[in-house]
């Protein structure tokens, strides 16, 4: 991102200046200071997908 798009997004938090690859980047939620990410990378996206199906099932009982 350049200085005005941080600056856009991210008004008054100081952003890491870093290049961030595919699954990595910043997260700011309401009320905590930014942080790093990572994300794993899905390598089965149909198990991904009924993984999250049985929790939601899961959920509503």
């Amino acid at each position: 991102m350049s200085k005005e798009q941080k600056g856009m997004v991210f008004s008054e938090e100081d952003i890491p200046d870093k290049i961030y690859h595919q699954g990595e980047g910043i997260l700011l939620a309401d009320g905590y200071p930014i942080q790093e990410v990572t994300f794993p990378r899905i390598r089965n996206i149909v198990n991904w997908k009924c993984h999250i199906k049985e929790i939601l099932l899961c959920s509503n009982i």
